[in-house]
């Protein structure tokens, strides 16, 4: 004959009546009650915590320049001589392949930074 099954509320109970068990039920009953919460609260601790990781990295590496010089010769090759096709977009890494707001935004930064030579404004 197969065990009769009972529910994770009734085992709960039953240990402690038992006595057996006690804390095992105490926490099992603790985890049920704040699952939910801590689920919510998780993505929340995950983001401040990347922020303040973001924030160290920021205050203690020094500038990168990573592709910049890259990204302006390629504006550049658009705002400066009209080019619109991207195989003919070209930096020192190769061909512009990102999209069209890639090079509406670069082009932004290209002026206000005289041409990517003043990034620190």
């Amino acid at each position: 004959m197969a065990p009769r099954l009972r529910s994770a509320d009734s085992k709960v109970e039953a240990k402690e009546k038992g006595g057996g068990g006690a804390l095992v039920c105490s926490l099992a009953k603790l985890y049920q009650k704040h699952e939910e919460q801590g689920w919510r609260i998780l993505p929340w601790l995950l983001f401040l915590a990347d922020a303040a990781l973001s924030v160290v990295i920021v205050l203690k590496a020094g500038y990168t320049e990573i592709d910049w010089v890259a990204y302006m010769q390629e504006v550049a090759s658009f705002l400066e001589d009209g080019e619109t096709n991207y195989l003919n977009m070209r930096g020192d890494t190769g061909p512009l392949v990102y999209p069209g707001g890639f090079v509406w935004i670069f082009s932004f930064l290209y002026k206000i930074t005289d041409k990517g030579s003043n990034v620190r404004l």
